[in-house]
């Protein structure tokens, strides 16, 4: 029987995931052309001692348009690095009103891989009895949306190499924003990995989003932001 504490959760993850459904329909425009783009980059040091915690921040890193929410997917090696917890960073905590993290392996079905993901999925304002609204400058950036605490493993086999820190995308909605309404979903214009090499959009599940995902004529996505993935050394 769910308790009510899980009741509300459940109802603020559905709230979230409406972020990515199709609310108003709309002709697909030229907006994408007009709109400014801006940069979400994964922030860390370029040295994870081991044995000690590792703090890794998810970041606007130059000026953003407003935006209401967000879900967003981070691909991490579970050898090396230990996911701890998550929290909202300095932008958006204290302001933000719902935050949820979620991790586990990628494909449960393949017992060699270590590869995993953390999920986090953000709303600035559930619209709820408090009628509290964030202050307008957590809605853009530049600043730090997430902070991820993880511990740095101490085996022997990992350290001196390098460990990735990148953002998945497996569905449409991967990586992607609410415009301040809660209409409109800003999803990736161009991704660069660690060395800062651009891919080529769809073509794997590190790349962007995928171009099916724009084949709808309802309220079709618009590519705003671009992604910078990161890579440290255990030692």
């Amino acid at each position: 029987m769910l308790t009510t504490e899980t009741r509300i959760q459940l109802s603020c993850l559905a709230t979230a995931l409406l972020l990515s459904m199709t609310l108003v329909v709309q002709p697909a425009t030229n907006q994408s052309q007009t709109l400014p783009h801006s940069t979400v980059a994964i922030r860390c040091d370029s040295v994870a001692t081991a044995g000690s915690e590792f703090i890794v921040g998810l970041v606007f890193s130059d000026t953003t348009m407003p935006v209401a929410g967000f879900n967003l997917n981070i691909e991490y090696d579970r050898g090396p690095l230990v996911f701890d917890s998550a929290t909202l960073g300095s932008l958006t905590a204290g302001e933000w009103e719902y935050f949820s993290s979620r991790s586990g392996l990628i494909d449960r079905s393949d017992t060699g891989s270590a590869a995993g993901f953390i999920r986090l999925v953000a709303l600035a304002d559930q619209q709820d009895a408090q009628n509290k609204s964030p202050k307008p400058r957590s809605l853009v950036g530049p600043g730090e949306l997430v902070r991820i605490y993880f511990y740095a493993s101490e085996r022997k086999e990992y350290q001196g190499r390098s460990t990735f820190l990148r953002f998945i995308w497996t569905k449409c909605d991967d990586n992607s924003f609410s415009d301040k309404n809660g209409i409109k979903l800003y999803v990736s214009r161009d991704v660069y990995d660690a060395t800062g090499k651009r891919l080529t959009n769809g073509v794997d599940k590190y790349a962007g989003a995928a171009s099916n995902c724009f084949s709808s004529r309802r309220n079709t996505p618009i590519r705003v932001f671009d992604f910078r993935s990161a890579v440290t050394v255990i030692r």
